[in-house]
């Protein structure tokens, strides 16, 4: 589902083996400004400036794009040593990955975004300006990109304490987000929040999904099908966990391409 969203840009990102290093390199070293390398650039098309319609920036749609494509090279290729590192040097980069918006210079590190955000929370504790709505649904797809890049290019277990912490985050983003009234858009993060509930194992993040998508049925008409895929794949992905086996955190198999193919064959 996840995958083919994005298989048109990846299939326009071609990455061969001469070209990995150069990748690798280019994201070590991936401080630069656009603006300085070509000058003539506007502003508002600058590769962090979150994008109106999708709800995330350009260079974070890139990243995506490229950890899709890296996890088909690696499927050809399982035992290279290079394609991993290329995968670190993305994750070393969403740690702080600033974003910003034409209402909003953005913020360094989520902490800050978070620490401006309870400035500005009403009673119920959702966020109440459009510009702090578009910084969160952008950081909510930053977190959703760590979880995509560990479990199915790193092939984590849902249970690894890093994806459940990454989890925790995304929920934290997401529970500042209303899911009615004037400031609820189509930006909502639907992509976001289903890459999330496929590593969720604990009752208590269940519910937090149940009551999401029941918070947002009413508004939008592709929910309900995203939420009977939710519950879908969590009973096939429960049952392969109890299937000695199909051991998770045996990560020479590919859960995740094990799940997608469930959920196509479901769907």
């Amino acid at each position: 589902m996840f995958t083919s969203q994005f298989s048109g840009l990846a299939s326009s990102i071609v990455v061969d083996m001469s070209s990995i290093h150069e990748s690798l390199c280019e994201l070590v070293n991936d401080s630069y400004d656009m603006n300085d390398i070509v000058p003539e650039i506007s502003q508002q098309h600058s590769p962090r400036r979150i994008d109106g319609f999708t709800g995330l920036s350009p260079k974070l749609m890139h990243y995506y794009a490229k950890v899709t494509h890296l996890c088909t090279r690696l499927q050809k290729n399982k035992t290279s040593e290079v394609i991993p590192l290329v995968g670190k040097a993305i994750d070393d980069q969403l740690v702080h990955f600033k974003q910003w918006s034409d209402l909003s210079t953005g913020h360094d590190t989520p902490d800050e975004l978070l620490a401006a955000c309870e400035a500005e929370l009403d009673e119920n504790g959702k966020a109440t300006t459009k510009a702090m709505i578009t910084l969160l649904v952008a950081e909510s797809y930053v977190a959703a990109l760590q979880i995509y890049l560990h479990c199915r290019l790193f092939r984590k277990s849902r249970r690894d304490p890093l994806v459940q912490q990454t989890l925790k985050n995304l929920i934290i983003y997401m529970d500042k987000l209303p899911t009615s009234g004037d400031l609820y858009t189509a930006q909502s993060p639907l992509a976001s929040t289903f890459l999330g509930c496929l590593v969720m194992v604990e009752p208590e993040y269940r519910e937090w999904a149940k009551n999401w998508f029941g918070g947002t049925t009413k508004s939008r008409g592709n929910v309900p099908p995203a939420w009977r895929a939710v519950r879908n794949i969590w009973d096939w992905l429960d049952a392969r966990e109890s299937d000695p086996e199909l051991c998770e955190n045996d990560q020479s198999r590919g859960w995740w391409e094990e799940a997608a193919e469930e959920l196509a064959a479901r769907e």
